[in-house]
């Protein structure tokens, strides 16, 4: 078991789930309703949890009823949350819509809740006690000013770029592991992951990962490119949090002392699984 540190968003998820998308302006009946504690960081540390490992997590929550959701989900899944920081508001809400039919689901979200500011705690933690950190790149000057400090700590950091939101490249040399969205690639005019890794090897010394959905993923690791297709359960049922499971694989496989090319495989083994199952009942 690894003691293991997320940080990014919590977000209240309010699941809809329906047998077919609706069009617009139509009017259907959802077959169910559930609420989940959602958000990437969190996601992935449930994951890592029912993987065997301690986990904590980091981020900003609101003083609101939400919130209080989102702690009593935290507890409940054993998630240390003594980093978070509190601001007053509401808290992030995701509505998703869930399609049993293919087991797509499309997200209305809603957020204005403060990203989390760099607290004063945070300067005398001792990140030492963790044996892998995973930020989402997301609020890049703070996450920046965080992965300074975690650095002076003999502690692994994988780094999670899913979008552009500015400046992020600026954490790159901090990672010893990157991952990048398709819709990332994408807003950088890169259509394949080679490419894209080939270019940014000569920058940076970290593993690189590209999950690409159906299509599996990517990994670079020193100079070499490997591909592992996608796993593929039996019936898609739920593909929320398919990107976060697979984070967890990666971290899992490295914390374990696999090799890339099993870490990559883990990964996509852990996130075609998911996909097979409604929530993380892994």
């Amino acid at each position: 078991m690894a003691k293991i540190l997320t940080a990014g968003s919590a977000v209240m998820d309010i699941i809809h789930t329906v047998n077919h998308y609706p069009q617009e302006d139509e009017e259907i009946r959802a077959l169910e309703k559930r609420e989940a504690v959602g958000g990437n960081s969190v996601n992935t540390a449930v994951v890592l949890g029912k993987l065997g490992h301690q986990c904590g997590w980091m981020g900003s929550l609101a003083d609101d009823l939400a919130a209080g959701f989102i702690k009593g989900k935290l507890t409940e899944y054993r998630i240390d949350y003594s980093l978070a920081a509190v601001y007053p508001g509401q808290s992030p809400v995701s509505v998703i819509t869930l399609n049993q039919g293919n087991g797509s689901r499309t997200i209305i979200h809603y957020r204005t809740l403060p990203e989390l500011q760099l607290e004063e705690k945070f300067k005398k933690t001792d990140f030492g006690i963790y044996d892998w950190i995973h930020l989402e790149g997301r609020n890049i000057a703070v996450t920046l000013a965080l992965v300074e400090i975690m650095k002076k700590f003999p502690v692994k950091i994988s780094v999670e770029i899913e979008k552009p939101r500015g400046g992020e490249e600026a954490l790159f040399p901090f990672a010893d592991v990157l991952v990048f969205g398709k819709s990332y690639l994408a807003a950088k005019g890169s259509d394949h992951p080679e490419d894209y890794m080939k270019e940014l090897r000569k920058k940076v010394s970290a593993d690189i990962v590209c999950p690409w959905g159906e299509q599996g993923a990517w990994g670079m690791s020193g100079e070499s490119i490997i591909h592992i297709p996608a796993y593929r359960p039996e019936r898609i049922v739920d593909t929320i949090g398919a990107g976060d499971a697979f984070n967890a694989g990666l971290v899992d496989g490295y914390v374990n002392g696999l090799d890339f090319s099993e870490i990559v495989t883990r990964a996509v083994h852990i996130a075609g699984k998911k996909c097979g199952t409604e929530g993380f009942a892994l």
